[in-house]
């Protein structure tokens, strides 16, 4: 097929031409004619020559060509994506066969002109000749959700299936793509209608009357809009008809099946109508009689009294007809629990994926890279230093040996000569074993003077070639001893001790997060400033003295922190994170999203990157992004679980989106989607896919989790707070612990020790954990001790067997309030548990008074006086509990 020619400007013509033919046989055997037919929607286009052909099927050379004239606008790039140009292969009959038609169809091509929508200007193709009798039905396997395995297993095994083997192809120009993209944002579920009739579709719109056996299932295309996204696919439910689901789903009123049977139906009618007028033209009947015209003058028959009667009953129909009623029909797809699978395709995703490298270009932008600061030594300078510091250790021991054989009480003796020393102090090192030591420390370093300074690595052959190296390497060590040894002895330059700093730096950093914890945060940060002076491009350092200005609140020094890690490193995910969560406190939206989305390429990949990117589409109201960032946070959790398990790599299963859509299979390389069953709309958290063998295994956590602890960890307690809220909101999270330890926390660090301390005592009823809610506490009791918080801290100790300091934290909460009745409940226990016990009573007597409510500590109580045998008389106490004894 050649270039399309433009005939005029509202018109292309398009030249085909049909080369050859190949194996083609005619009905019978022998010879015979055949000839070719050209069409395009139903209009044929052209008519080959006839052509022989003979049994043993050579090629027939056909060279027919025609043209395909059509206007030059979207309608006709429309049916070119959908409507194939059709080549009909006949055989013309031999003259004694002729009937009523002198020709048969033998088969037919299909030729698809979607190249030429795709740019190119001609195309050539080899199409095969299908019969055009052949059935289309054929078996395909369906995939089903994991609800109900049985009757899954039963389906794919015996059930009838069906398929269409129908494909639908649009064309989109850029306009129309913006336009799809509008308008799955505006309804993401769209509706695919079914029903089953023997009726033609045109009668089923003549009279209003219902679609039979009418069906419908709601193809979610949400996840088109994920970015790199090409397709979907998926087995999704046929559920009964409904005007009112269709609305509230699809944000639609008109059900397609009733507007093309009525659209087919008024086609029939005009057909009609015009068959119609041309009989009255001819004067004839539609049995073939021939009538008179009819007078207008003539007056209208009077009409029979029964027909005021079927009037009324026709209004009272059309009446009940707008009554909604229920589709009995299509209840049969629920009973069956039939499916239709489905897969749209697109030829480029409707939102393009930004590649790492796009990334890291607008990080650069944002925030240009620094020059790398010179590497260290390599290889040969380390054995060179490492030659010069065996130096120092020899002459350290030296100075130790001379100074205990010749100074006493402070001065050097001068009774010996220099030589006479130096006999005593060899003998000395030699005795002592100093000078083997050190000896045996000089081999490892001389030896990595040759091999990495002086590059001899092989042996010699030659005895004179060995007396020449060992000359040349006795002469570089002595001329490398005197450089150490100016070294150690001048006045100007100062000893380097790494291992010292890196000690005491270690130390400083330990400080620095003691003197924050304790609130001391100008001490906090001087050491964290020390931290950084002395390791310039330790990114850790400068990290952590930008979490601390977060937690001062004093964002734009935090800010410069980060930013300056990312200078150096621009491959700091933490940094990147904390930047991105300051940009959207700041609105700087672009920033934010350049910040999160370089975040979550860089490897490893983490789930807070993905959840913190998820929330920054939330907030822009891009819920389909967002859907797309917390499933790929989901994927990551779910694998670091199953890493975590001990499974292997192909076990992991994949989180699939529920609702009616489908999920990516793989960030950054998936083109495309896939789901297998959707029966619920709306939710957060949709179930996960699941094959035909095991469904996922339940997450233990959530995502929220892990950027809770990220954001309280960097003192980011703004976008924490809102993370936390999240957690609330998730069905797997909930009031759970983690929930409570982390708003304890978050509660904490904004000053609300009371509430903190509330928090803590739920998460107590949640487990046994007590050490961690025990050093909370106890920070909380420092910087604002309260009943509460030394209530909280007591319980904690309580459980952990330290009764003394249980005793003494409860009594510090009784001094503060001495009308908390947990605090008297708790130093009943105690006294019991100490066999204190007219103690215990009394305490237990005060606990009453002031009307106790925990349960569990009543029951704790009763168990403990049932153990230790003590009787209670609740007169004695006025009281209305019961205690059994």
């Amino acid at each position: 097929m050649e270039t399309p020619d433009k005939t005029e400007d509202t018109v292309i013509a398009i030249k085909i031409s049909v080369k050859q033919g190949h194996n083609v046989h005619g009905r019978k055997a022998g010879a015979f004619q055949s000839f070719l037919q050209a069409a395009f929607s139903e209009v044929v286009l052209g008519v080959s020559e006839k052509k022989q052909g003979d049994p043993e099927g050579h090629p027939i050379n056909y060279n027919f060509t025609f043209l395909l004239h059509l206007p030059n606008d979207a309608g006709t790039r429309s049916d070119i994506a959908q409507k194939p140009v059709t080549i009909t292969v006949l055989e013309l009959l031999p003259e004694e066969k002729k009937s009523k038609m002198n020709t048969v169809v033998l088969g037919q091509s299909a030729l698809r002109l979607m190249p030429l929508l795709q740019g190119q200007n001609g195309f050539s193709s080899t199409l095969p000749v299908n019969p055009v009798n052949s059935s289309t039905i054929r078996d395909s396997q369906l995939g089903f959700s994991h609800k109900d395995q049985v009757f899954r297993n039963e389906v794919e095994t015996t059930k009838s299936r069906v398929s269409w083997d129908t494909e639908i192809c649009c064309f989109l120009d850029a306009g129309g793509a913006s336009r799809l993209q509008q308008k799955i944002l505006e309804s993401r579920l769209w509706p695919v209608e079914v029903m089953r009739s023997t009726s033609a579709l045109e009668k089923l719109g003549t009279d209003n009357s219902d679609i039979p056996f009418h069906g419908v299932a709601y193809v979610d295309l949400g996840p088109l809009l994920y970015p790199g996204v090409s397709f979907i696919r998926g087995a999704y439910a046929i559920q009964p008809f409904s005007e009112a689901e269709l609305l509230n789903k699809a944000k639609r009123s008109v059900s397609v099946l009733k507007e093309q049977a009525k659209a087919a139906a008024n086609q029939a009618k005009s057909r009609a109508n015009s068959a119609v007028g041309t009989q009255k033209r001819t004067g004839k009947n539609f049995d073939g009689n021939y009538t008179a015209a009819k007078d207008p003058k003539e007056p209208a028959k009077k009409q029979p009294p029964g027909n005021n009667k079927m009037a009324a009953n026709g209004a009272a129909t059309s009446v009940a007809e707008n009554e909604p009623q229920l589709n009995v029909e299509g209840n049969m797809y629920l009973e069956a629990k039939s499916v239709i699978v489905l897969k749209i395709a697109l030829d480029k995703p409707l939102v393009a994926q930004i590649t790492p490298e796009e990334m890291a270009t607008r990080l650069k932008a944002l925030i240009p890279p620094r020059p790398q600061p010179p590497q260290g030594p390599n290889r040969a300078e380390k054995a060179v230093l490492e030659f010069h510091k065996q130096v120092g250790n020899a002459v350290d021991v030296i100075s130790q040996q001379y100074n205990e054989l010749f100074r006493a009480n402070g001065e050097l003796s001068q009774n010996q000569s220099q030589e006479q020393k130096l006999q005593q102090l060899m003998g000395a090192l030699n005795v002592s074993g100093r000078y083997f030591c050190f000896s045996e420390q000089f081999k490892h370093a001389i030896v990595r003077i040759v091999r990495d300074k002086l590059q001899q690595t092989d042996g010699f052959s030659d005895p004179q070639e060995s007396k020449e190296f060992a000359s040349k390497l006795y002469v570089y060590l002595v001329e490398e001893m005197r450089v150490a040894l100016s070294k150690i002895y001048s006045s100007d330059v100062v000893e380097d001790c790494p291992d010292e700093i890196q000690l005491h730096s270690s130390q400083l950093l330990h400080f620095a997060k003691e003197a924050q914890l304790t609130g001391n945060y100008q001490q906090a940060a001087s050491y964290y400033e020390e931290l950084v002076v002395r390791h310039t491009h330790e990114a850790s350092y400068k990290f952590g003295w930008g979490s601390l200005f977060m937690l001062t609140k004093d964002y734009i020094k935090a800010k410069e922190c980060f930013y300056d890690v990312v200078a150096t490193n621009q491959a700091h995910q933490p940094s990147l994170m904390m930047l991105g969560v300051l940009a959207l406190m700041f609105e700087r939206y672009k920033e934010a999203q350049a910040f999160l989305e370089r975040a979550t390429t860089i490897d490893p990949p983490c789930v807070p990157a993905w959840t913190l990117l998820g929330l920054f589409h939330e907030s822009q109201n891009e819920p389909i992004l967002a859907e797309w960032a917390f499933i790929e946070a989901k994927k990551l959790l779910r694998g670091d679980e199953a890493k975590s398990k001990g499974l292997k790599e192909d076990e992991r299963e994949t989180v699939q989106l529920g609702g009616n859509g489908a999920v990516p299979l793989q960030p950054s390389t998936v083109e495309g989607a896939e789901t297998l069953d959707q029966d619920s709309e709306g939710c957060d958290e949709p179930p996960a896919q699941a094959d035909s063998r095991s469904a996922p295994s339940k997450l233990t956590t959530t995502i929220y989790t892990q950027t809770v602890q990220f954001l309280l960890e960097n003192n980011a307690l703004q976008m924490a707070e809102h993370a936390l809220s999240q957690e609330l909101l998730c069905p797997e999270g909930g009031r759970s612990l983690s929930y409570l330890r982390h708003l304890a926390k978050l509660q904490l660090l904004k000053g609300d020790y009371s509430s903190a301390a509330a928090s803590l005592k739920e998460a107590l009823l949640h487990t046994n954990e007590f050490q961690q809610a025990k050093m909370t506490y106890l920070q909380a009791c420092e910087q604002s001790p309260s009943c509460l918080t030394w209530l909280g801290l007591g319980s904690a100790c309580y459980y952990l067997q330290e009764l003394e300091e249980a005793e003494d934290a409860l009594m510090e909460a009784n001094h503060l309030n001495a009308e908390n009745a947990e605090v008297w409940a708790y130093l009943s226990l105690i006294c019991l548990k100490s066999a204190r016990q007219q103690e215990a009573k009394l305490f237990y007597k005060y606990a009453v008074r002031f009307n106790l409510q925990n349960e569990s500590l009543l029951e704790e109580i009763r168990q403990l006086m049932n153990q230790l045998h003590l009787s209670q008389v609740d007169s004695c106490f006025e009281t209305s509990i019961e205690i059994n004894v």
